[in-house]
C-alpha cells in the first residue's frame, strides 16, 4: 500500500507492508519507507503555467512527477507483482473524489472513504482536462464555501476532542482511542506524529 498526500509546495508518499495482526485494536501501521518530494499542486502550476492545463502540459507534469516517484520506487522494491492500493489524503484527493461522484457540494460522509479503480481514476482526469481555468477555479471556490458553510459553529475535532488512552497491547505502545498512529506518553501528550 502506498500512502499519499499532495500539498502545495511538497508531497509525502509512505510505503506501508501488511501489519501482523494484533489481539485487541488495530495493528500499528508498518511503515517500510517513506520521503518527503519536492513538488505539489502550487509548484507545478507555477513551474507549468496552471492556468491553461493542455495534455501536453499535464504529460510534461507527470513525467516531473514521474522521475521522483520512480527513484523512490526503484530504491524500495517498486511496485510489487500484485496490485497495489493507493489511499490518498488531502484536498486534491477529496476534490478527485468529489469530481468521481458529481458532487455539486463537498459531502465529508460520501468523499471520506471513497473508492476508485484505475478507470474512474482516468475518468476524472480526463474531465477535469477538458475544464477551462475558470471551471477549475469554480469548482474549488464551490467546494471551499461549502466546508466553511459546514464548519461554522462545529469545534475543530483535533483542538477540542479529548484523546483517551487505550490499553496497552502485549508488547506495544499505548494508542490514542481514535486508532490513529500516535500515542500519548505517561503525561498524556501525543507523540508519533
Amino acid at each position: 500500500m502506498l500512502l499519499f498526500d499532495i500539498g502545495g509546495g511538497s508531497s509525502e508518499l509512505v510505503r506501508l507492508e501488511r501489519s501482523p495482526p494484533t489481539r485487541r485494536g488495530p495493528p500499528l501501521p508498518k511503515i517500510k519507507a517513506w520521503v518527503s518530494l519536492p513538488v505539489g499542486v502550487v509548484t507545478l502550476a507555477e513551474r507549468h503555467g496552471g492556468h491553461l492545463v493542455t495534455p501536453e502540459i499535464y504529460a510534461a507534469m507527470i513525467a516531473e512527477v514521474a522521475a521522483l516517484l520512480d527513484r523512490f520506487l526503484a530504491e524500495h522494491g517498486g511496485l510489487g507483482a500484485g496490485q497495489v492500493h493507493l489511499l490518498g489524503t488531502s484536498g486534491t484527493v477529496t476534490t478527485i473524489a468529489g469530481v468521481h461522484l458529481e458532487l455539486r457540494r463537498y459531502e465529508r460522509r460520501r468523499v471520506d472513504g471513497c473508492w476508485m479503480v484505475d478507470d474512474e481514476v482516468t475518468r476524472v482526469i480526463e474531465r477535469l482536462l477538458a475544464w477551462s481555468y475558470q471551471d477549475r477555479v469554480a469548482n474549488r471556490l464551490h467546494w471551499r464555501r461549502a466546508r466553511r458553510s459546514r464548519a461554522r459553529g462545529l469545534r475543530h475535532p483535533r483542538r477540542h476532542s479529548r484523546r483517551l488512552p487505550l490499553p496497552t497491547p502485549a508488547g506495544g505502545r499505548p494508542r490514542a482511542a481514535r486508532g490513529d498512529a500516535g500515542a500519548d506518553d505517561a503525561r498524556g501528550r501525543r507523540v508519533g506524529r
